[in-house]
């Protein structure tokens, strides 16, 4: 009885795996596959209205409201950008005499990269370094 056990518990799991395959049902005409579905890019205009604030540079950046929207060139998709952010001025007798206009507050390398219909900005980092 123990010995035939395992056999009748294979038997089952193969006849119930056997049991729950279905057939796929084939893909309806009227449905659209991912490539014909409708994108979620709005046109420019109506993005960048005329109400917008611009500040062209390496990168063009819009101000609509409260959202912030930049124009990224295609050739500086996926290369290495470094950003160096520098104080422009500060009142007299702030710091102690160590923080000046141009002093550097921070700098780090960002990289824009395309993800579908999403341009994404990561910080890219060079801290660890390895053994040789």
């Amino acid at each position: 009885m123990i010995k035939k056990l395992p056999v009748y518990g294979l038997l089952l799991a193969v006849g119930v795996s056997c049991q729950t395959q279905q057939a796929v049902p084939e893909a309806k005409k009227d449905e659209k596959k991912p490539a014909q579905m409708k994108s979620n890019i709005k046109p420019y205009s109506e993005v960048v209205t005329s109400e917008a604030k611009s500040d062209e540079g390496l990168f063009t950046v819009h101000l609509v409201g409260d959202k912030l929207y930049f124009e990224v060139p295609l050739e500086l998709l996926e290369k290495d950008i470094l950003l160096v952010s520098r104080i422009a001025g500060v009142p007299a007798g702030f710091g102690g005499g160590y923080v000046n206009a141009g002093s550097k507050v921070n700098e780090q390398v960002v990289r824009w990269s395309k993800r579908g219909d999403h341009l994404d900005m990561k910080v890219i980092s060079f801290e660890n370094e390895s053994e040789e």
